[in-house]
């Protein structure tokens, strides 16, 4: 128990204490028996405080427990509720963030699909053009033109990769597909080596079809470079 709580509760004692005595002075009087002229009334001691009134001071200290219990209670349950409310919020902040999160990765997944879905549909259409200009080569290589069969095989290439060709093709065979050289051996439009006409993928036809030549020079110019001819 408090100071304050003592201090409170021993005046309300010696308040119910005076109101005893003053009780009990005006039942004296009350039955008659008048106290002499000049002489004070007798003191009543404290003992003689009825036990009504002793009940009185501990229901009043009962009455102040329970108060004080109740308002303690009251601030619990205040403090719970704040707790419970605070938490609920922080469960719905985090929910809210889960939800943003998701729709954000959703919608980087769609613009990654559209961004694959628009490349597949470039190189689809470069494959076209490709094919296209390959197809078109192939016509005019079969009129039987060499310079039509060199610009043929290296179109896919380039409009540089063309104009090398043929200067190297004029160069090194003056355009026929069969010449050889009779010191190396070197055959065909390109005048390639035994040996290295083996390592292209026309390696089973024959070095002195123009077509077959032309194209396994256009292979070689990618894969090894123009480094591979001394004609420039």
């Amino acid at each position: 128990m408090t100071r304050a709580r003592v201090l409170t509760l021993a005046i309300s004692i010696v308040l119910l204490a005076a109101v005893a005595v003053a009780g009990a002075v005006v039942r004296q009087t009350s039955s008659g028996d008048a106290l002499p002229r000049g002489k004070a009334p007798k003191r009543v001691a404290l003992d003689a405080v009825p036990a009504a009134d002793t009940i009185s001071v501990a229901q009043l200290a009962d009455h102040s427990d329970a108060l004080a219990m109740r308002v303690e209670m009251r601030r619990a349950a205040q403090e719970a509720a704040e707790a419970a409310a605070l938490k609920a919020a922080q469960e719905a902040a985090a929910q809210q963030a889960a939800q943003e999160a998701a729709q954000k990765a959703a919608q980087e997944a769609a613009a990654q699909k559209a961004a694959q879905e628009a490349a597949a549909q470039r190189a689809a259409q470069q494959a076209a053009a490709q094919r296209a200009a390959q197809q078109a080569a192939a016509q005019r290589a079969a009129s039987g033109s060499i310079p039509d069969i060199i610009t043929a095989a290296f179109s896919p290439l380039g409009s540089g990769a063309v104009s090398w060709a043929l200067r190297v093709a004029r160069c090194e065979s003056g355009y026929n597909p069969n010449a050889v050289n009779a010191s190396s051996g070197a055959a065909g439009l390109f005048q390639f080596l035994r040996s290295t006409w083996a390592g292209t993928p026309y390696a089973a036809s024959s070095p002195f079809d123009p077509v077959a030549n032309a194209r396994a020079a256009a292979w070689l110019y990618v894969h090894g470079g123009p480094g591979n001819w001394q004609c420039k």
